[in-house]
């Protein structure tokens, strides 16, 4: 399944106690992820289809490098944090390659994804994000969209050259699918073209 820009945006949001309502767009990535342990499709252009963005709130604990966000779905109340670590040189100094990164040493590696639906935690499976990293754990980001139906949680993290997001797809109350945007050079044009790989979870 591929999967193109989003450029739907439904519904209407409220700014909540102790927390900030942010609708911003999908990003874009331009950095190859480099999967721990899964296999990935072969890699195709995508067609014209349409994400649509779910109002969500944020909220950024700098104590503890965490991230939450939650919404209100017709999936029921949902929500995703992300749980970064700092570097560790010892631990950490054997990757050579870290999305997110434009060939740097991250200063912050994701720990850990969760995601609730009603209360109910949801697995997120950790290979696919296993060497995203981050300059600054602030400009990585979580948003809920919608797609064909299912529920969706997006992964926006890096900057510039090392952008790139993971989309995950749920089938009922499990995560079955996860994409991730790459650019691959085209014969006889000027510029990459933007692909997707999609990892398919049992």
């Amino acid at each position: 399944m591929n999967y193109s820009d989003p450029d739907t945006r439904q519904g209407k949001h409220r700014q909540p106690a102790g927390g900030r309502v942010l609708r911003r767009p999908l990003m874009f990535c331009s950095a190859l992820i480099m999967w721990a342990g899964a296999c990935a499709a072969p890699r195709q252009k995508p067609p014209a289809i349409r994400l649509s963005d779910i109002p969500f709130v944020e909220h950024l604990d700098h104590r503890n490098l965490k991230g939450t966000v939650s919404a209100d779905t017709a999936f029921g109340r949902v929500v995703a944090t992300s749980k970064y670590r700092r570097y560790d040189h010892g631990r950490d100094g054997g990757i050579h390659y870290w999305a997110g990164m434009d060939g740097e040493t991250p200063a912050f590696i994701l720990q850990e994804i969760t995601l609730w639906i009603e209360g109910t935690q949801i697995p997120v499976p950790r290979e696919s994000y296993a060497r995203c990293g981050e300059s600054y754990f602030q400009s990585s980001s979580l948003q809920f969209f919608t797609v064909g139906g299912k529920l969706g949680l997006c992964y926006s993290g890096g900057d510039g050259a090392g952008a790139h997001r993971l989309l995950y797809i749920l089938d009922g109350r499990r995560i079955s699918e996860c994409l991730t945007e790459n650019w691959m050079a085209v014969p006889g044009k000027p510029y990459p073209e933007k692909t997707w790989q999609s990892v398919k979870f049992p």
